[in-house]
C-alpha cells in the first residue's frame, strides 16, 4: 500500500498517508463507512490491499474500492452471503481470523458456527480464478 497506514474499525476504515510536508506530515481519509473488520485478526494484507471480514460480508479492498467476495455480481461465482450473515455466531465474530495460503492462492477464514463457543469452521476462498 505504499507509505500508508490502514486503520480498520468495526464500521469503517481510515487511511493515513505520509505527505512528506513538514507542516502537515499526514493526510487522513475515511473510506467505506458502512463496513470494516469485525476483529483484529479478521484483516490480513494481500498485495496492495487487504482481505477483511465485515459484519455481513468478506471483502478485498484498498484505499479506492472494496470488492465483495461473499456476494459477487458475477453469475459464475457462487454467493456465500447467507452463510456469513445467518450461520455464524454473532457474539464470536470478533474472534474470527484470516490467513492466506499463498501456495494454493487461498484465503482461509476461521469462524464460529451458530451456537459455537470456539472457532469450529473454516471457510476457504480460492482467489486463483
Amino acid at each position: 500500500m505504499g507509505p500508508q497506514l490502514a486503520v480498520y474499525f468495526r464500521d469503517g476504515v481510515r487511511f493515513i498517508t505520509a505527505t512528506g510536508d513538514d507542516t502537515d506530515p499526514f493526510f487522513m481519509s475515511d473510506s467505506r463507512r458502512d463496513h470494516g473488520s469485525v476483529g483484529p485478526l479478521a484483516v490480513t494484507p494481500y498485495e496492495s490491499g487487504h482481505f477483511y471480514l465485515g459484519e455481513r460480508d468478506l471483502f478485498l479492498g484498498d484505499q479506492t474500492a472494496a470488492f465483495n467476495l461473499s456476494s459477487p455480481n458475477a453469475a459464475d461465482r457462487p454467493s456465500i452471503q447467507t452463510l456469513l450473515r445467518n450461520s455464524l455466531e454473532p457474539s464470536r465474530r470478533k474472534d474470527a481470523s484470516l490467513a492466506i495460503h499463498r501456495s494454493r492462492n487461498q484465503l482461509w477464514c476461521s469462524v464460529s458456527s451458530d451456537g459455537a463457543t470456539r472457532n469450529d469452521t473454516v471457510i476457504v476462498y480460492d482467489f486463483s480464478q
